[in-house]
């Protein structure tokens, strides 16, 4: 008899969660919510959201599975997966993996997938992987990756290993790194390899594959090589590093 009053509690719950709606949810465990409206949702635990507005803010300290929901702002601190996801602001710790992300303003520490993303601004901390994202501005400390027609609009700024393909940067490219690759028809403005003390003795590369740097390259502590290959082409000058083809 016990039992059975406890799964009628959580049937009871469970209802209440799939057909309240404009009302906020404060709750611990895993929920599943679908094709509602709410005001906002304060959670510790699994949550997964599917055909969802959220009139306000989303805080989940847990796991987070979003399909197709739009809301205002959202604490992150767990992984977080989503499939058509739209909102102002995202603050996250822990690794993300989107596809159809439009989020104006984004701050994250861990790992970044995205594809079909959309941003205003961009800070994260830790290795970062975008396919055909357009972006304003960009900073992250950790390893970075563009593909597939990604464009950047705005100011870059990377601490770790940068490499684009099939991209195009419409301003200058600040990045802290022994090495830089832009290969597959990518387009940049300008290059600046940042003065680094972890690196100082070590050579700085930037490699130019079948692509093309509308501007300067410069190594601000010297010591830099450009490497042009498969008919990459440089349209500015080199200042403290040399140029080699292959």
């Amino acid at each position: 008899m016990k039992n059975l009053y406890c799964k009628f509690i959580v049937a009871l719950v469970f209802i209440y969660l799939h057909c309240s709606a404009f009302a906020c949810i404060n709750s611990l465990g895993a929920i599943e919510l679908s094709n509602s409206e709410i005001e906002c949702i304060d959670h510790s635990g699994s949550v997964k959201l599917i055909n969802i507005k959220i009139k306000k803010n989303y805080i989940n300290s847990g796991k987070s599975n979003f399909q197709n929901v739009f809301v205002e702002s959202i604490n992150s601190s767990g992984s977080f997966t989503a499939d058509n996801l739209t909102a102002e602001i995202f603050n996250g710790s822990g690794a993300f993996y989107g596809d159809k992300i439009n989020i104006k303003n984004i701050n994250n520490s861990g790992t970044f997938v995205s594809k079909k993303l959309i941003c205003d601004d961009y800070k994260g901390s830790g290795n970062f992987k975008g396919y055909n994202v357009l972006l304003n501005n960009f900073t992250n400390d950790g390893a970075v990756r563009f593909e597939e027609n990604s464009v950047i609009n705005g100011k870059i700024y990377v601490k770790g290993y940068f490499y684009a393909e099939n991209s195009t940067f419409n301003k200058a490219i600040f990045v802290e790194s022994n090495k830089v690759k832009i290969t597959n028809k990518t387009k940049t403005k300008e290059i600046i390899i940042k003065k680094s003390s972890f690196s100082f003795f070590n050579k700085k590369y930037v490699y130019i594959d079948n692509s093309t740097v509308n501007g300067d390259i410069l190594f601000e502590d010297g010591n830099g090589t450009v490497i042009l290959e498969n008919n990459g082409k440089l349209n500015g000058k080199i200042y403290g590093g040399i140029l080699k083809k292959l």
